[in-house]
C-alpha cells in the first residue's frame, strides 16, 4: 500500500507541475467565460427591436401589443425605402387594404433578422388578425375561442402520482451526462501520454521490478485522475463565478423568464416558470450522484485509456486507437439523449447498467426519477467499480507484457 501512495504521488506531483497544466488551468475559466458571454448575448431577452407599423387605412388601431423582441409604433403615413433607412426603426410592417382576405403583410428588415424576432412579429400580427376577422364576420368571440381551443388531455396514474415532465427533467440529466461525457474526453488524452512517456523512459524499469504491475497501473490511474479533477474542479468553481458576474452584470433577466398564455376572450395571461423551479428541485438530489459517475466513470475509461497506451508502440498510434473509445462515448451520449423521452425503454434500461454507457445514462434515469429503483443507481455503480477493476487489472497485463518485449 505504502508503494501505491508513492506512485499517486509521484504521478500527480509530475502533472500539476507542468507548465501546460498550469496554463489550461489559467484559461479554462476565461474561456468558460468567453463562451457565457457569447451564449447569453444569443439569448438575451431584454433586447427589443423597434418595429414601425404602416397602416395606411387605420386597420389594426395599434392593436399590436409589444413583446420581449419587438417594440411597435404605428403610422398612417407611407413611408419610402430611403426614409425607413434613415428611421431609428429596424423593421416595418405594412398593412395592406385586403389583409382580412387575402392573410398578406409585408415585412421590411435592414438586417437578417433572428428567428425570436419574426416568430414575434408573426404571433402578433396572427393575434390580431383573428379578431378583425371575428369581428368582420360577426363572430362570437367567446365562441370562437371554445371552438378554437384545442382537447386538454388530463393524465392520471392509478397510484395517483403526478406524471413526468420528462423532456424538462430529462434535460437537467442530459446535461450532467454531458459534462461527464466531454470531461473523459477531455483528460482521457493525459492517461495515454502518460502511458506512452513512460514506456519509452528507464524509469519504468525500476518501477515494474519495485512494484507489482497492478498496483504500479492503479497509482498511475488515480494519481493523473486526482490532476485531472483538481483541475475541473477549478474549471468549474472559476466558471461558475465568471458565469455569475457576467449573468449579473450584462444579463439580470436570463433565468427570469416565464412563459406567458394568452386567449382570445380577454382573459387574463396565465404565467409560469417551471425550469427555474425543476432546476433547484433536482440540484441537491442530482449532484452526489453526479459526482459519483463522474469520478467512476472517469476511472473506468481512464483504465480503457491506459490500455490503449500501453498497447500502442508511439504515442501518435495509441491516439489512433483512442478513436473507437471517443464514439463509443458519443453513442453512449445519444442513448442518454434518447432516454429523455423513452427513460424506461429496452435499450435506456440496458445502458443502465452496462459500464460503458451507465455513468451517463443514469443521469437522465435519475434526473426523471420515474421507474428507477433506489437500488438502481447502486447496482449500477456496483458494476462500475467492478468493472473498473477488473480493466485495471487487465491494462496491468498489458502493460506488463509491453514493458518486457521491449
Amino acid at each position: 500500500m505504502p508503494k501505491l501512495f508513492l506512485i499517486i504521488q509521484r504521478e500527480f506531483l509530475s502533472r500539476i507541475r507542468k507548465r501546460s497544466y498550469l496554463i489550461m488551468s489559467i484559461m479554462g475559466p476565461v474561456l468558460i467565460g468567453i463562451f457565457a458571454y457569447v451564449a447569453m448575448s444569443v439569448y438575451d431577452q431584454e433586447r427589443q427591436h423597434k418595429v414601425i407599423v404602416v397602416d395606411p387605412h387605420g386597420i389594426f388601431l395599434d392593436g399590436l401589443k409589444d413583446t420581449p423582441y419587438a417594440k411597435f409604433s404605428y403610422t398612417k403615413e407611407d413611408m419610402s425605402d430611403a426614409e425607413f433607412k434613415k428611421s431609428g426603426y429596424e423593421v416595418l410592417v405594412y398593412i395592406n387594404r385586403k389583409v382580412a382576405t387575402n392573410n398578406a403583410v409585408d415585412v421590411f428588415y435592414k438586417e437578417n433578422p433572428n428567428a425570436f424576432l419574426k416568430a414575434d412579429i408573426a404571433k402578433s400580427l396572427e393575434y390580431e388578425l383573428e379578431k378583425i376577422k371575428i369581428e368582420l364576420y360577426d363572430i362570437d368571440p367567446v365562441a370562437y375561442a371554445r371552438i378554437k381551443n384545442g382537447v386538454t388531455i388530463k393524465d392520471h396514474r392509478l397510484d395517483g402520482k403526478t406524471i413526468a415532465r420528462y423532456s424538462q427533467k430529462g434535460s437537467i440529466g442530459f446535461f450532467y451526462a454531458t459534462v461527464i461525457c466531454f470531461f473523459i474526453i477531455q483528460f482521457g488524452g493525459m492517461l495515454i501520454r502518460g502511458v506512452s512517456e513512460e514506456k519509452n523512459s528507464r524509469i519504468v524499469e525500476v518501477l515494474i521490478s519495485s512494484a507489482k504491475p497492478f498496483e504500479l497501473m492503479l497509482g498511475k490511474i488515480l494519481g493523473i485522475a486526482s490532476a485531472a479533477l483538481i483541475q475541473s474542479l477549478v474549471w468549474m468553481m472559476a466558471g461558475f463565478a465568471f458565469v455569475g458576474y457576467i449573468r449579473n452584470s450584462y444579463f439580470p433577466s436570463i433565468g427570469d423568464t416565464q412563459q406567458v398564455v394568452e386567449s382570445l376572450n380577454g382573459a387574463e395571461p396565465v404565467k409560469f416558470n417551471y425550469m427555474a423551479e425543476l432546476i433547484e428541485a433536482s440540484l441537491g438530489y442530482m449532484l452526489p450522484y453526479f459526482m459519483f459517475f463522474l469520478l467512476f466513470g472517469f476511472l473506468f475509461y481512464a483504465a480503457i485509456y491506459a490500455a490503449v497506451g500501453a498497447k500502442g508502440d508511439s504515442e501518435s498510434e495509441s491516439q489512433n486507437y483512442a478513436f473507437p473509445i471517443t464514439l463509443i462515448l458519443l453513442l453512449s451520449l445519444f442513448i442518454s439523449l434518447m432516454a429523455i423521452e423513452n427513460p424506461n425503454g429496452d435499450l435506456a434500461n440496458l445502458a443502465a447498467y452496462i459500464p460503458f454507457s451507465s455513468s451517463l445514462v443514469m443521469m437522465v434515469k435519475l434526473a426523471i426519477g420515474e421507474g428507477t429503483s433506489a437500488s438502481a443507481p447502486m447496482i449500477s455503480g456496483s458494476i462500475l467499480i467492478v468493472s473498473f477493476l477488473l480493466t485495471v487489472w487487465l491494462t496491468s497485463r498489458i502493460y506488463a507484457g509491453s514493458i518486457l518485449k521491449r
